[in-house]
C-alpha cells in the first residue's frame, strides 16, 4: 500500500512504487493508487503532473503546441474555480495525458507598479522564519543562473540585478528586477510568484516561463511570453481589470498612458528557442545543451559517459530537469552556484 501520508513532486519522482505504477501497472498498483487518491482528493494534480514528467522522460506523451496547451489550462482553471475537486479516474489513459499537459502550464497575471514600490527590509514571515533580501548582480559578460529557494530558475542577462526574499513568505515569492531575465517559475497555485520590474510595472505568476526587460534608464518595460498565459495589469491591486492577455509566444510592450498590445514574439533569448527534445541522445550531448541554454558548468562521473536519454522537457526550472534527467538513468545531481554535478553508476551496455 503506497505511503498514507501526502506526497510533494519530488517524493512522488524519488518513489519505486510511483514509478513502477507509472511505467509498468498491475492491477494491484491500480487499485492501491486509487484508494490513496481517494483518501487524498487535492493530491490530484500533483499525481497527474509526476506522471506526464515520468512519461515524457520515457518520451510516451504527445507534444502539443503551447497554444493549445494554455487554451486547456485556462478552460480547466475556469472549470476549477466552479466545480468542487474530484478524484478522476485513472483510465483511459486519454484523460491522463489532457490533465498532465494541464498541470504543466499554469496562468500568468502581470500587473503595474509605480517607483515607490520599494524593498522591504528583513522581518519575520508568518511561519517565524527571518526574512532577509538577498541581492545577485551580474557584471561577469554573459547570462548568469540563479537559482531560487522554491526552485525557480532565473537567468539573468549581464548589466542586469535581481533582489529576492530568502526564504520567500507562505503568501507569495516576491524578487525585484532591474534589467533583463529569464524566468521559469516552479509551479504554485497557492503562493504567487510576484516580479518588481524596475520602475516600470510588476508581475504576478503561478509557474510559467517568461522573460522581462525593465532597465532604469529606459522609459519602456517589455514582456515575452515562452509558455502559459498573461494578463497585463496597470491595477498594483490587481483590483480592475487587465489590459490586456498574451498568449504563448506573444510579447507586450508597457509604455505609461499607451494601451498594452499583444504581438507575435519577435525578441528571444537562445533559452526561448531551445525545445529540449531528445532522443536516445548521448548523455554528454544532453549536457551541452543544457550548459548553453542555462550558462551553467556541467560534470559528470565518467560511468554516466555511455548514458542515452529520450526525453521531451519543458518550461520545468533547471532543478526539476536535472530530477526528472537524474530519475531516468537512476543518478544524482547537485547543483552549487554555477556548477552542476551528476553522479552515478552508470547505464551499462543492454
Amino acid at each position: 500500500m503506497p505511503n498514507d501520508s501526502p506526497r510533494n513532486l519530488d517524493h512522488l519522482l524519488d518513489d519505486p512504487a510511483f514509478r513502477r505504477w507509472v511505467y509498468a501497472p498491475t492491477e494491484a498498483d491500480e487499485q492501491h493508487w486509487q484508494t490513496w487518491l481517494n483518501h487524498h482528493p487535492g493530491q490530484q494534480a500533483v499525481v497527474e503532473q509526476a506522471r506526464h514528467l515520468l512519461l515524457n522522460v520515457r518520451g510516451e506523451l504527445p507534444n502539443l503546441p503551447d497554444d493549445e496547451l494554455s487554451n486547456r489550462v485556462a478552460d480547466l482553471l475556469e472549470q476549477a474555480d466552479e466545480t468542487p475537486a474530484r478524484v478522476l479516474p485513472l483510465r483511459p489513459r486519454w484523460v491522463w495525458y489532457a490533465a498532465a499537459a494541464a498541470a504543466a502550464v499554469v496562468a500568468l497575471v502581470l500587473t503595474w507598479a509605480t517607483m515607490r514600490w520599494g524593498l522591504p527590509g528583513s522581518q519575520d514571515s508568518e511561519a517565524g522564519a527571518v526574512v532577509r533580501q538577498v541581492m545577485v548582480v551580474n557584471q561577469t559578460g554573459q547570462p548568469r543562473l540563479v537559482t531560487l529557494s522554491d526552485g525557480s530558475s532565473v537567468i539573468l542577462q549581464t548589466g542586469s540585478r535581481l533582489t529576492y526574499e530568502q526564504p520567500f513568505r507562505p503568501d507569495s515569492r516576491r524578487v525585484w528586477l532591474e534589467g533583463e531575465a529569464f524566468f521559469e517559475v516552479t509551479k504554485n497555485l497557492h503562493q504567487p510568484f510576484r516580479v518588481h520590474a524596475g520602475r516600470q510595472f510588476a508581475t504576478q505568476v503561478l509557474g510559467t516561463s517568461f522573460r522581462i526587460r525593465a532597465y532604469a534608464n529606459e522609459t519602456s518595460g517589455v514582456v515575452v511570453v515562452k509558455t502559459g498565459r498573461v494578463a497585463v495589469y496597470r491595477d498594483s491591486t490587481f483590483a480592475r481589470a487587465p489590459e490586456a492577455v498574451l498568449m504563448a509566444r506573444q510579447q507586450a510592450t508597457v509604455r505609461d498612458k499607451q494601451a498594452v498590445m499583444p504581438v507575435a514574439a519577435t525578441q528571444t533569448l537562445p533559452i526561448e528557442q531551445q525545445t529540449f527534445q531528445f532522443a536516445a541522445t548521448p548523455l554528454p550531448q544532453v549536457v551541452r545543451a543544457l550548459e548553453a541554454a542555462y550558462g551553467v558548468t556541467i560534470s559528470l562521473s565518467p560511468a554516466l559517459a555511455n548514458c542515452t536519454l529520450t526525453a521531451s522537457l519543458g518550461d520545468e526550472p533547471l532543478p526539476q530537469k536535472l530530477h526528472m534527467l537524474t530519475t531516468a538513468i537512476d543518478a544524482t545531481y547537485r547543483i552549487d552556484g554555477q556548477q552542476v554535478r551528476l553522479e552515478g553508476a552508470g547505464c551499462g551496455v543492454k
